[in-house]
């Protein structure tokens, strides 16, 4: 893809990357710090300001940080770890 306002060529991979992090910045973003950058990375590619808003994106942020995977205590651990192979099938 050729970029008219800073006269350069964008690679196909590049511009894939960018729209399917343009996708998850309107769909499902991460954080605010991953909206500014991909808002960076296209006015880098493109010459331009992206015409979204980060506020306007960053309604889609979660409003709570989900964990990865819940915390177990140490003995919940322990009784998982005593638990024989057999018996956990």
């Amino acid at each position: 893809m050729f970029n008219t306002e800073n006269g350069k060529m964008i690679s196909g991979k590049e511009y894939a990357n960018l729209l399917y992090a343009l996708l998850h910045a309107h769909l499902a973003p991460r954080s605010l710090q991953s909206i500014k950058q991909v808002r960076k990375t296209y006015k880098e590619l493109r010459g331009q300001v992206y015409p979204v808003t980060d506020d306007e994106l960053a309604k889609r942020l979660p409003a709570v940080e989900v964990p990865a995977r819940p915390e177990l205590s140490d003995q919940v651990e322990a009784e998982l770890a005593a638990i024989p192979p057999e018996e956990a099938e």
